[in-house]
C-alpha cells in the first residue's frame, strides 16, 4: 500500500510540474487556478484549486480569470454577467463580493481565460 501512495505521489507531482511548464511555455492552455476569496462561493471554494483554460472565451454564465483593470498586477476570478461589444461585466456569486460595478469593465485583452 505505502509503494503505491508514493508512485501516485512522484505521479501528480510530475504532472503538476508538466501542467506548471505547459502554462508558462504557451499562451495559458491549462493551468491552476487557486481561489483565495468568498466571492465565487459555493460554487468555487476559498482555498480550493481550479483548472482554467485559454483556449476559449468565457461566455455568459462562466466563471473568468482575469486581470483587474484598475491595477493590473491583481487577478480576479468572478462570474461573466454579460458580454457587450468586446467588454465584459463581471458579478460575483455572493452580494458582498466586487463586481464590474467597483472595478469596471473588462476588455477581452485582460482576460486570461475560464474555469474548466
Amino acid at each position: 500500500m505505502r509503494r503505491i501512495r508514493q508512485s501516485l505521489i512522484r505521479y501528480f507531482k510530475l504532472w503538476r510540474f508538466n501542467l506548471y511548464n505547459l502554462y508558462r511555455g504557451s499562451t495559458s492552455i491549462i493551468f491552476l487556478v487557486r481561489v483565495e476569496g468568498e466571492s465565487a462561493w459555493p460554487l468555487l471554494m476559498p482555498g480550493g484549486r481550479y483548472f482554467a483554460s485559454g483556449l476559449h472565451r468565457p461566455r455568459i454564465g462562466d466563471f473568468a480569470v482575469f486581470q483587474n483593470p484598475r491595477d493590473r498586477s491583481r487577478v480576479f476570478v468572478k462570474r461573466v454577467a454579460g458580454i457587450e461589444h468586446g467588454l465584459y461585466r463581471m458579478e460575483s456569486a455572493v452580494s458582498w463580493g466586487s463586481s464590474s460595478d467597483d472595478f469596471g469593465v473588462v476588455p477581452r485583452e485582460l482576460i486570461v481565460g475560464k474555469i474548466i
